[in-house]
């Protein structure tokens, strides 16, 4: 239930054995590596350029074999696929796989057979650019092909807007020589031809354009029907020859498992390709460095014994928690599932504390009381065991489940609290009336507020006293808490008649605390004024205190916002049932739907609230983030699992 403690190395290898020496560290996988050009400037990287263009060329070859190949992907997708899960290899079967693909034969072949489908892409496109261009023609009386010109006129195809047709038939009666003959129209188009002398070709040429004519160049030899009869079995030709080339296509994408294979075994070796583009050395020489787990030091040594004989020299020691050292966090199962909480704000320093198990009880509390509700609960929680249980996940997958799982816990909880089952679809005890007690949940959801404020405010002076810092947890943790428990006793004396004696302990506690506060909490101004200044100003920052209080209310208001909502559809639902089998079988179409999505707007609400009263109230009393995750050696496979036990599954 903390941050791991690391170890940083230092090792100078042979040259000779830097692949083996990547491949065991890839069996070891908590390695993360430093990059020693920024560390050591006077040796140069040792980066491999004919392997980045052996890398880049597989690469290019595979992902152009992923994408042309995916449209015609039959393999079984959906839940049944998600069922059956991903195959796994071990990274010794990954290599001893990818080795025995055709991976260029493959790809000539998808290149060639995709350039010839592109081919008859663009001839059905011609044919059809073609056939469309004659349609407006099928009413010509005679040959397309006689729309020729002569030694002496000009025949000139095309089409002009319908608005100008009287317009140009007007203008023609200046040109008794010009002979026009109108052939069809549609889309407030005129399509017909014109015969003229080219004598007067310039004259009756800038006519035309005059009145926004297109000219058309017409093909084929006979009318225009029977050309685009022929030009419909020539599409019918190409689309079997172009259906003959994508069953060929759709047999090469039977081999897509073989490619995936392909695209992770490049990805792993792009992995030790960046790793070793960090080691600087001589010709003879490789010097890398990284963290390790402190509690794999022993394993750590013994793999490169194994690996490099008597040829290394390796250098471990501790870190110094003021460096920049990557972060692991280990916790138990419960907590663990929590961490994309942590995760989704920042993860911690090195020399903070991991904040998941602290924050995971009150998470699952709050979750719980925005959702409260015993039939929700259930359902989350059947709906998420039943896929942990048949369904194969990857294990980010897994740990967002399993949240979901333990929050589902949360809900029944409040539920019987609240006497909540399905906004009270079946009459339950309750211990809290939401209809009347709205008081009690005033005061429940503040109190809680305030133990999580505390709480984290607690935890800040923890953090202090652990790096000794003894005086600083009483300036800054210990005036705090008098200052503000001090006020509440205060104000809370008064209004609630407790005794002259609790308003007078809470009124002394309040006011040494704000004393404190502004005596010390400026102490890093130099001058007396500006630490005085200094410490008004902090003791100002008790208004915040006030609006991070006030701010739990929500807790109160979403668990009642999702109940009313429940109770006002099971209140519809009952009015429906009771008009028939007609109403019955709507009743129970509303109940399902309507229920359905106020699960989903609860538990959003739930989640984001939730997460808010943690980020903003709860990790603003002690809570820095902006650490650098430890990123182990090993890729995250996409289409395949890799474990790095021997003989894994490879369906």
């Amino acid at each position: 239930m903390a941050i791991v403690e690391m170890s940083v190395f230092t090792l100078f290898s042979p040259v000779a054995k830097r692949e083996m020496l990547l491949r065991e560290l890839q069996q070891f996988e908590d390695v993360h590596f430093r990059d020693m050009t920024l560390i050591e400037e006077d040796l140069s990287s040792v980066e491999d350029p004919h392997l980045a263009a052996y890398l880049e060329e597989g690469q290019t070859r595979v992902n152009y074999l992923l994408n042309e190949l995916k449209a015609y992907d039959s393999r079984e997708k959906g839940l049944k696929a998600t069922l059956k899960g991903l195959p796994s290899y071990s990274l010794e079967a990954l290599e001893k796989k990818s080795a025995e693909i055709e991976e260029k034969e493959l790809f000539e072949q998808v290149k060639a057979l995709r350039a010839e489908v592109d081919g008859l892409n663009q001839k059905l496109q011609s044919l059809k650019t073609t056939s469309d261009e004659l349609e407006p023609w099928e009413e010509l009386s005679f040959e397309v092909s006689k729309l020729q010109d002569t030694a002496v006129t000009k025949v000139q195809a095309g089409s002009f807007p319908r608005r100008l047709e009287e317009s140009f038939k007007e203008a023609l009666l200046d040109y008794p020589d010009v002979y026009y003959e109108k052939v069809s129209e549609g889309s407030g188009q005129i399509y017909g031809y014109f015969l003229y002398l080219k004598e007067q070709a310039l004259e009756v040429e800038d006519l035309l354009r005059r009145h926004g004519f297109s000219a058309i160049d017409l093909e084929g030899e006979d009318r225009a029907g029977k050309e685009r009869e022929k030009l419909a079995l020539e599409k019918e030709k190409v689309l079997k020859e172009k259906a003959l080339k994508e069953e060929e296509l759709k047999k090469l994408a039977l081999k897509l498992n073989e490619i995936e294979v392909l695209y992770e075994y490049y990805e792993n070796l792009n992995l030790k390709y960046r790793a070793s583009k960090a080691f600087v050395g001589t010709d003879h020489v490789d010097i890398s460095s990284g963290f390790i787990p402190s509690h794999r030091k022993q394993e750590f040594e013994k793999q490169l014994q194994e690996t490099l004989k008597d040829e290394y020299y390796l250098e471990v020691k501790e870190v110094d928690p003021e460096d920049d050292v990557p972060v692991m966090l280990k916790n138990n199962a419960l907590a663990e599932s929590f961490s994309g909480v942590t995760g989704m704000y920042a993860m911690p320093k090195y020399n903070e504390i991991d904040p998941t198990p602290l924050l995971a009880p009150f998470y699952w509390l709050f979750f719980g009381m925005m959702g409260a509700d015993i039939g929700y609960g259930i359902l989350l929680l059947i709906l998420s065991a039943l896929v942990l249980k048949f369904v194969p996940l990857k294990e980010s997958m897994k740990k967002n489940l399993k949240f979901f799982f333990y929050l589902s816990f949360g809900l029944i909880f409040w539920g019987v609290i609240y006497g909540s089952f399905f906004g009270g679809l079946i009459k339950l005890p309750n211990l809290i009336d939401t209809n009347k007690d709205f008081i009690t949940l005033l005061i429940l959801s503040v109190g809680l507020g305030i133990v999580h404020l505390f709480f984290g405010l607690g935890i800040k002076g923890y953090m202090l006293i652990r790096d000794k810092k003894y005086l600083d947890a009483i300036y800054d943790v210990l005036f705090w808490y008098m200052a503000i428990a001090g006020a509440i006793v205060f104000f809370l004396a008064g209004a609630m008649d407790l005794g002259g004696q609790y308003k007078m302990v809470g009124k002394w506690v309040m006011i040494i605390g704000m004393v404190g506060i502004v005596l010390f909490g400026g102490r890093a101004a130099k001058s007396l004024f500006g630490r005085l200044g200094n410490g008004v100003y902090e003791l100002y920052g008790i208004s915040g205190y006030i609006g991070d209080i006030v701010s739990y209310s929500r807790l109160m208001a979403l668990g009642l916002s999702g109940g009313f909502i429940a109770l006002s559809v099971n209140i519809i639902v009952g009015m429906v049932i009771d008009k028939g089998i007609i109403g019955l079988i709507f009743g129970v179409i509303i109940f399902v739907v309507f229920h359905l999505f106020n699960i989903f707007l609860s538990m959003l609400s739930a989640y984001v609230h939730t997460s808010r009263l943690t980020y903003v109230e709860f990790f603003g009393k002690f809570y820095e983030g902006g650490g650098k995750a430890f990123k182990p050696f090993r890729t995250e496979p996409k289409y395949i699992e890799i474990n790095n036990s021997q003989g894994g599954r490879t369906s």
